[in-house]
């Protein structure tokens, strides 16, 4: 007998192959245990039947058999090595035999058909090694199957096609568009009889691939040993496309062209090896998924490449995939002819992917790039000073000196394609070099606004010719804040981003003037995949070698060489990391080393996060010091009671508020701080026992020793926000015993009040002022609404009121957020009295006398703001409540306790006291959570308690963590950085907790639910640990219920789910929403004032125009479709780089940050630094009166261009081109008061007569600019208001504030011309502008009832508040000061090591996360402090504010 064996591969198993109808001898090796314990689906399902000629077999483009009585252990791999001799095999699916217990069967699809026929060669003898057993035989069958045509899938145009089809063709270029019609080829890739050029397109997936063969030896720079064909293919998703250009050649070929709107994914095919793309104990195995892996080049990979620092200038040996992004395929016209081609043309057609005849296209070939010469540096070394001039001159060509800023601006145009290097002459960078020599800012500005306006300039000395909008002028940002510049690095390039507005930290104010030696790096997938995630497997591994590679070897831009500083705990979750420019005098190690005493540590991965640590988003008390105190943690059976909570004094909570703004700061201020100081974190709690200026540190809050313990740094202050029942929270209540009627009675109400509050004035504001969000929109939004602007149907506020509705479907209908009226999220803290009952075990659910008895029950205290009766408190008592903290995926996670009052914590308002005593604290049994910093869900609605109290909670060993034997380095860092990029599965493995639970028996108590939620929290301390969660193969769902949604998953892979979660989801449709630009503007407004200058309605419209740009680079940056959306942080899409939750966190500070700054620029500029509304309220009324008249003209041109036909005209522009309207609501209070016949009590001065530093200052700037003084002669905004309100200039439309460069103001653009952005605002299409005042509605009576004054000192406060009464007879309320618990009191939400994981855990909703971001900034120009809003003398505030302290 002939026996062929081999020998097994490193995971402990041998298995030989005998095929018992040949002769001759062979040998068996392998050592180790097999497996027996498989576990599998049914093998894979086809819907068509499949064909078998018994002759002719080898006819079929592929044929499958079934492989039978395969040992139990056998995975694909074993499949692959029995099989492989016969054929290609293209895919292998093992399953049980369900009739024979502990033997498996697989299908194996050979493509094309094996060699011979296997089936009657039967049997097939195989040998393997089994656990205590020794070496086995065992004879097995092959079946078989047949060809199964792939189910054909129907399009919208009611025709069906194959799911897969493809055309073969003659060459492939790679290049880019180098004039609009002009191809400039720099690569081809030709025909080859191995390895065809292929087109190839993918209906489920909804993708088309270009499969193509590269010959490395072919390539620039050859190297030894580097030859031979590679294959690869980059796969584009059919959303990326929009058209194809069409030609036929001279010589009858038939040529398309592929332009991208991105860099699209690039794959290499493993040549050898093929069994290491199999994954242990696998049970499906495909050629097409894990025959692949991904790469970032396409050239060499010489290990001196892998040490050189990543910059822009592309490798002469690579193509340049990441921007080379237009591609040619040339094909036979006999094949542009066939069936298939016309079938994949008619199939793309379905996705609006149109192929455009375009026979003036032309390629030319490629040339070499001029700009890396003119101005590039010779080698880079660290430590240099980076301040000499770039392009030192060589001796045979001449080079021009950049200044850096300029340098930057001009790689981030190029990064981003608005400017190509093969476009740029030497003449064009000598006009750069000599505007940057005669003023630098000019320069700079210039890019800048060509990176705004977000075109291709073919012609790069086109730039010069722009006009420059005033609104790059002024630098003016907020306090603690910093302008910061941003890279991104993708798999394949490098993107630049314009510096933008950033909340600052410890780090960065402590080297303030070196802020813009700061780098943020982002690592993500390319631009439109989002965020990276890695596997089990190495398919992603080139990618992160890349990562590697700029951790260690840094990055250069310009003449700088950044180099990897440190990343914030949050930044480090979210894949990003701070780098510096060293420079002769300060350098990145320096710098670490003055961060903190680190020694003593072996962790890496707690070395990193001690070193984040520094890096939180902070607000620093710059009005006094603090004094540090030590007290004990609480300690019990092995369990801290106050982890991460301390103390801090009363007087201190006074100054924070009074520095923060707080409305009613002196008499309300908060009673919980998430903190900051040196290397202590955690909150602080209000308590009597801490003197002036002490705070009380516990060992528990001390991370790590530092010189850096006198200054207190806020992240956020205790506020409320509403509940929110989310999917997991469901999926375990009803685990627990809530049927699930209850979930959908409480969203069908919710949608039902959602619909009903878009009309209805009342109802919105009940549940604006109810439902409020982590930013708190909801509750400024509820004050424009009491000001009447809902009344009157003003188009801002009906856009907002539309978002708000659309942003809450959305999220009841993807994450099943319903909200909660009894119950709140907040902040934890623990109760020093030590008098709340705490934990026992007899109440847990397996101790049946007490489960249930209320007298047992622990207790907590909670007393929050009433939204019912604003500026009052209610203390929630005598309530039994559900107790909980995100995510929870244990039915021990949910606790149940019992609300009581307790006199003497009626101080510490918004947050849950914890009891200090009973057998174990509350917060670990809430997954694991503890009081540094995490938010709770708490709820006393009655039909939310279950049946089952208090489940055991989940018994977690943490693992030991790994360590090194000698002091962390950072090549230890870098390597965490990029294992834990590569390993972070928390969000994989919530979601298969989610899909298990819903499909397996018993829900969440199922076992492998049990054992996923143990891996999950060995993936919450990933980040702490450094040891990654694996999890088993068996634990991956074989199918998913339907509401989890992801755009690329097989149906045979989602199962329709009818529980509670599949109902509820399927009960939602969405919303489409789009700005109200339809409703006139408010004409009590425009109507107020009729002295309003000309000087100050420029002074409006100036500071417009600067407004607009910062939003919509805010707008560009995170892939926003409107004002809307950033203005309110109701965000219904954006990049995807963060989950939803964290990213309304972001959007909670940049929109913060945006309005803060322009609210500080309007006040010094347009009021002489006065911020009370006698002084403002005329430039108010301007501000709103300029951004009518953009709004009117704008679409007024729509109407004009788009046709009177045309019922929408917007539906013709793209959201960027859409008005900007917000500018004015920046002072919704003020707009509120003279809307309601409020005037101010002297006429304020105008812009035009303030003499102060603000205007010396914007002077200077504009002649720096070299910018005119004059005004226009004429602008006739105070002329400007028709018959029916809405804003007209005298005749023509009101022109942009624009400046060219040759200081000759732009004429007035004639009705006809092209549509600008800044035009675009919101009035009435149905009439033309008329130069006529409205009169009418001026003798209105003001609506005053149910607003309320607001505190003098607070002129931008967060809500209006009001006075009113009424309590609930199971509550205690009691007076509060105006505005502070309905305030936004965390402007600044920090992030903290200790739980955020969990939040990109599972759904990313909100109140499904447990701790706050971190957005970390720099500027360019150094820190701008101050601002305390105190009157800096701190005895004097003691005295001012009334303190004993």
């Amino acid at each position: 007998m002939y026996r062929n064996g081999f020998r097994g591969r490193g995971r402990g198993r041998g298995i030989g192959y005998s095929n018992g109808h040949t002769n001759g001898h062979g040998n068996t090796h392998g050592n180790g245990r097999g497996k027996f314990n498989g576990r599998g689906g049914r093998g894979r399902g086809f819907a068509n039947p499949p064909l078998i000629n018994e002759k002719n077999w080898r006819q079929y483009p592929a044929f499958r058999v079934r492989v039978k009585n395969l040992p139990g252990g056998f995975d694909t791999s074993d499949v692959y090595n029995v099989l492989k001799e016969f054929g290609n095999i293209a895919r292998i699916d093992v399953f049980e035999d369900f009739d024979n217990p502990g033997i498996r069967q697989a299908t194996v699809l050979f493509e094309p058909p094996p060699e011979k026929p296997i089936w009657d060669l039967n049997p097939h003898q195989i040998f393997f090694e089994a656990p205590d057993q020794g070496r086995l035989t065992r004879n097995i069958i092959v079946d078989k199957l047949g060809y199964n045509p792939p189910e054909k899938k129907a399009l919208s145009d009611n025709r069906e096609y194959p799911p897969f089809m493809h055309v073969r063709a003659e060459r492939l270029e790679f290049g880019f568009m180098y004039q609009p019609n002009q191809m400039m080829s720099m690569y081809t890739v030709r025909d080859g009889l191995a390895h065809p050029v292929m087109f190839r397109i993918n209906l489920h997936r909804k993708e088309l691939g270009i499969y193509f063969s590269v010959r490395l030896t072919e390539l620039r720079n050859k190297y030894e040993g580097e030859g031979g064909l590679r294959r690869y293919k980059f796969v584009i998703p059919f959303s990326r496309l929009d058209k194809m250009w069409v030609k036929t050649s001279q010589n009858g070929k038939y040529q398309f062209f592929v332009p991208t709107k991105s860099t699209p994914k690039l794959f290499k095919k493993r040549d050898t090896d093929t069994i290491n793309t199999h994954v242990h104990g696998g049970t499906e195995w495909s050629e097409e998924i894990n025959g692949w892996f991904r790469v970032t080049e396409i050239g060499t990979d010489r290990e001196s490449m892998t040490q050189e620092p990543l910059s822009l200038k592309g490798h002469p040996a690579m193509i340049d995939v990441g921007r080379w992004t237009t591609y040619r395929i040339t094909m036979d016209q006999s094949e542009a002819h066939t069936t298939n081609w016309v079938e994949i043309k008619r199939a793309m057609s379905n996705f609006n992917i149109q192929f455009v005849d375009c026979d003036e296209l032309r390629v030319i070939p490629p040339m070499e790039s001029c700009f890396w010469k003119l101005i590039s540096q010779s080698q880079i070394r660290s430590g240099e000073d980076e301040s000499r001039s770039l392009g030192l001159p060589s001796d045979t060509d001449r080079t021009y000196a950049l200044p850096f800023p300029v340098r930057y601006q001009l790689e981030v145009c190029i990064s981003q394609g608005f400017i190509n290097e093969y476009n740029i002459t030497p003449s064009f960078v000598k006009r750069l070099e000599e505007l940057a020599r005669e003023n630098e800012t000019r320069a700079v500005k210039t890019l800048e606004f060509v990176a705004d306006k977000g075109e291709r300039f073919f012609e790069p000395e086109d730039i010069f010719e722009l006009s420059i909008p005033r609104s790059l002028w002024t630098r003016r940002i907020p306090p603690a804040c910093v302008w910061q510049r941003s890279i991104t690095i993708t798999p394949t390039g490098i993107i630049l981003n314009s510096p933008s507005v950033d909340v600052s930290n410890r780090i960065i104010r402590e080297n303030s003037r070196d802020t813009d030696k700061f780098l943020r790096v982002r690592f993500t997938d390319e631009k439109i995949e989002g965020r990276l995630h890695g596997g089990d497997d190495d398919a992603m591994d080139p990618i992160f070698t890349r990562i590697y590679r700029c951790l260690r070897s840094g990055v250069t831009i310009g003449d700088r060489h950044y180099q990897y500083l440190a990343a914030g705990n949050s930044q480090f979750r979210e894949h990003g990391a701070y780098f510096f420019a060293s420079t002769l005098h300060k350098t990145a190690k320096q710098i670490q080393r003055r961060m903190g005493d680190f020694r003593g540590i072996d962790v890496p991965a707690k070395y990193a996060a001690r070193v984040g640590q520094c890096f939180s988003t902070t607000y620093a008390l710059t009005s006094t010091t603090v004094k540090f105190v030590e007290i004990a943690d609480v300690e019990r059976n092995g369990r801290k009671f106050t982890d991460g909570v301390g103390k801090i004094s009363p007087f201190l909570a006074r100054v924070i508020a009074d520095e923060r703004r707080l409305p009613n700061a002196p008499d309300d201020p908060p009673s919980v701080v998430q903190f900051r100081l040196g290397g202590s974190k955690g909150v602080l709690a209000v308590w009597p026992e801490a003197k002036k200026r002490e705070v009380h540190i516990r060992p528990s809050q001390d991370k790590f020793p530092t010189q850096h313990d006198t200054q207190l740094e806020i992240v956020r202050l205790a506020s409320f926000t509403r509940a929110q029942l989310n999917r997991q929270l469901i999926n375990i209540l009803t685990c627990l015993g809530v049927p699930d009627n209850v979930f959908i009675y409480k969203q069908d109400q919710q949608l039902n009040e959602l619909e009903r509050a878009v009309s209805d004035e009342n109802l919105a504001l009940e549940l604006l002022q109810k439902r409020i969000d982590p930013n708190q929109s909801t509750l400024e939004l509820a004050g424009i609404i009491r000001a009447g602007f809902m009344k009157h149907q003003e188009p801002f506020t009906m856009s907002m009121i539309n978002l708000w509705r659309a942003w809450s479907v959305k999220y009841v209908k993807e994450k099943a957020q319903i909200d909660i009226d009894k119950g709140a999220f907040v902040l934890g803290c623990t109760d020093e009295t030590q008098t709340l009952k705490g934990h026992t075990e007899l109440t847990d659910s397996e101790s049946s006398e007490y489960s249930h008895d209320i007298d047992h029950l622990p207790e907590i205290f909670l007393q929050i703001s009433d939204v019912e009766n604003p500026g009052r408190y209610r203390i929630i008592k005598d309530r039994v409540c559900i107790l909980a903290r995100n995510p929870s995926l244990h039915p021990g996670d949910i606790r149940i306790v019992r609300a009581v009052d307790n006199p003497r914590l009626h101080h510490l308002k918004n947050v849950i006291v914890f009891p200090q005593t009973g057998y174990r604290d509350l917060p670990s049994m809430c997954s694991g959570g503890d009081l540094d910093g995490d938010d709770f869900f708490i709820s006393w609605d009655p039909q939310l308690i279950p049946e089952e109290w208090n489940h055991p909670p989940l018994q977690y060993d943490p693992p030991h963590p790994n360590t090194v034997d000698r002091e962390v380095d950072l090549k230890d860092i870098h390597q965490f950085f990029v294992q834990f990029m590569k390993n972070d599965s928390i969000g994989r493995i919530a979601t298969a907790h989610l899909a298990n639970s819903d499909l397996e028996e018993g829900g969440a108590r199922n076992p492998k639910c049990v054992e996923l939620a143990q891996l999950h929290s060995t993936a919450v301390d990933f980040m702490k640990t450094g040891v990654p969660a694996r999890m088993r193969k068996s634990l991956r769902p074989k199918k998913y219920p339907h509401f989890i949604v992801s755009k690329n998953r097989p149906e045979s892979k989602i199962q329709h789910s009818f529980t509670a979660l599949g109902r509820l989801h399927d009960r939602v449709e969405y919303e489409r929403f789009s700005p109200s630009l339809h409703y006139p503007f408010d004409s009590r407004i425009l109507n107020a004032f009729d002295d309003l200058s000309d000087a100050m309605l420029e002074k409006a419209q100036t500071i417009k125009n600067d407004y607009d740009e910062s939003m919509r680079r805010i707008m560009a940056q995170h892939d926003i479709g409107t004002e809307v959306e950033v203005w309110t942080t109701f965000v219904l899409d954006h990049s995807k780089l963060v989950g939803d939750y964290k990213f309304h966190e972001e959007m909670g500070r940049l929109s913060g940050s945006l309005k803060d700054r322009f609210v500080d620029i309007c006040c010094q500029e347009g009021c002489g630094g006065a911020k009370d509304f006698d002084s403002v309220a005329r430039f108010v009324a301007a501000m709103y009166t300029v951004t009518a008249t953009n709004v009117q003209n704008a679409m007024y041109r729509l109407k004009e261009n788009f046709g009177v036909e045309v019922a929408d005209p917007l539906l013709k522009v793209e959201p960027k081109d859409l008005p900007l309207m917000s500018f004015p609501w920046l002072f919704h209070r003020e707009l509120g008061k003279i809307a309601n016949g409020q005037r101010p009590r002297q006429k304020a001065a105008s812009a035009e007569f303030v003499e102060n530093d603000a205007g010396e200052q914007e002077e200077d700037g504009r002649r720096q600019l070299g910018f005119t003084t004059e005004q226009p002669q004429q602008n006739g905004y105070h002329h400007a208001v028709n018959g029916n309100g809405r804003v007209t200039p005298n005749g023509d439309d009101a022109e942009e504030d624009l400046i060219d460069l040759g200081d000759t103001p732009k004429k007035s653009t004639p009705k006809t011309s092209a549509l600008r952005r800044d035009d675009l605002t919101d009035l009435d299409l149905s009439r033309k502008p008329t130069p006529r005042k409205v009169h009418g509605d001026e003798n209105q009576p003001p609506v005053t009832n149910g607003v309320a004054k607001r505190n003098k000192n607070s002129s931008h406060g967060f809500e209006e508040q009001l006075a009113t009464s009424g309590d609930e007879e199971d509550d205690n309320t009691k007076p509060l000061g105006p505005g502070t618990a309905l305030s936004r009191l965390d402007m600044f939400a920090g992030d903290d090591d200790s739980s955020d994981d969990e939040s990109s855990a599972g759904d990313s909703g909100y109140g499904e996360q447990t701790e706050e971001d971190e957005i970390v900034e720099t500027d360019e120009h150094g820190l701008q402090n101050g601002d305390a809003r105190g009157t800096g003398d701190i005895e004097t505030d003691v005295e001012r504010l009334r303190l004993d302290g």
